[in-house]
């Protein structure tokens, strides 16, 4: 089943297909109605580390909402402060934007901003339920995955799972392959409603 997302850029490709193939111009701004004079592409942020090319999906834009960045007031859409490009902030209930102190990252931009840690580190970070250093990014480009986790701390929630039980699964899957000792790129590369998928890239 498609989420309303994954629906609105298939309708959004289709629409654009007839468009173009039936020659309509008089197409109208999605901020204020007017005549729409610019087409944006925006992406998806976590598109790049994952190998996914082409746009998300495109809004249509007169000159003024342009000017004014109309679209960026509801905050369904944000630039990366480093590559510039326009990127949707939510998929469904999965917040896709990467928060840092310098700004605002698509996930490709934020995975070359985050420092390694020791598996030490990761551990006590677990223990004190402090992950704030681990940021929404799907995956770290370069490095691989050697952990995966769904954490939810509602304890009515059918994948409720405490940190505690995390801490001793990561510790032994750490020690049977051997990359304890290695830098460590802890993430959060999913959100839902009610719960988050943690991993850790070497």
């Amino acid at each position: 089943m498609y989420s309303p997302d994954t629906l609105h850029r298939l309708n959004n490709t289709e629409v654009a297909k007839k468009r173009k193939a039936a020659g309509r111009k008089d197409t109208h701004c999605e901020c204020c109605g007017e005549t729409a004079t610019k087409v944006l592409p925006v992406y998806n942020p976590a598109d790049a580390v994952r190998g996914v090319k082409g746009a998300y999906c495109t809004i249509e834009v007169c000159d003024n909402c342009y000017e004014d960045q109309k679209f960026l007031e509801d905050d369904e859409y944000f630039y990366c402060d480093d590559c510039g490009e326009l990127f949707i902030t939510h998929h469904s209930w999965d917040n896709l934007v990467c928060n840092l102190e310098e700004g605002r990252f698509c996930h490709a931009c934020a995975a070359k901003r985050i420092e390694p840690l020791t598996l030490d580190e990761i551990i006590e970070q677990l223990k004190n339920e402090k992950t704030e250093s681990w940021k929404r990014i799907n995956a770290v480009p370069g490095k691989d995955e050697v952990w995966t986790g769904e954490y939810s701390g509602y304890s009515d929630f059918s994948g409720h799972t405490s940190f505690r039980t995390i801490v001793a699964e990561i510790r032994e899957k750490a020690k049977a392959e051997g990359w304890a000792k290695k830098k460590l790129y802890p993430v959060i590369s999913q959100t839902y409603q009610f719960s988050a998928v943690l991993s850790i890239f070497a």
